[in-house]
C-alpha cells in the first residue's frame, strides 16, 4: 500500500491572514520609530505582530542589534519596547524583522488591545482558540446571501 503526498500549496486559502505563522501579521499604517546605537529609522507603513514587526527601510541596522521601538497606536496612545533586530532583508523591499524583547505590561495590554481593533481576535491566537472563534475572513458574496436570508 503506498500513500500519496498531499500538497497543501495548491489548495485555496480562505483565511484572513495567509500565513502559518504562529502570531499572524497584520500589514497597517501606523507611526514607527526605531532608535539603537548604530541607526535610526522611522517609518508609516509596517507588519506587526504580538510578537514583533518588520520595518521597511533603506539603511536597516544590522542583525543581533538592539534598540528602542515606540509606536503610534492612535487617539494619544504610545507603545515602547525594546527590540532585536532578527534579520535584515535587501532588495526590492529591505528592511529588518523585528522581535519584541521587553514591553511595560501597560504598554503590552495597550497593543494587543490596538491589534484587537485593527486586526480582530485572529491576531491573538490564544484568544481564539480559547473562544473557538472562526478565523476565516466571510467572502463578500458569500455574506450578502446570508445577511439577505
Amino acid at each position: 500500500m503506498t500513500t500519496r503526498p498531499i500538497d497543501r500549496r495548491d489548495r485555496s486559502r480562505t483565511a484572513l491572514f495567509l500565513t502559518r505563522r504562529r502570531y499572524p501579521r497584520l500589514a497597517m499604517t501606523a507611526d514607527v520609530f526605531y532608535e539603537s546605537d548604530e541607526a535610526t529609522v522611522f517609518a508609516s507603513e509596517v507588519d506587526v505582530s504580538l510578537r514583533g514587526l518588520f520595518v521597511p527601510c533603506r539603511f536597516p541596522d544590522r542583525e543581533g542589534a538592539e534598540g528602542v521601538v515606540r509606536i503610534d497606536l492612535g487617539e494619544g496612545a504610545l507603545a515602547k519596547a525594546r527590540v532585536e533586530v532578527l534579520k535584515v532583508q535587501d532588495g526590492e523591499k529591505s528592511g529588518m524583522a523585528l522581535r519584541i524583547v521587553s514591553m511595560p505590561e501597560a504598554d503590552r495590554l495597550r497593543f494587543a488591545a490596538f491589534l484587537l481593533r485593527k486586526g480582530g481576535l485572529t491576531m491573538l491566537p490564544q484568544l481564539d482558540r480559547r473562544f473557538h472563534t472562526v478565523a476565516t475572513a466571510p467572502r463578500p458574496l458569500e455574506a450578502l446571501r446570508s445577511a439577505a436570508a
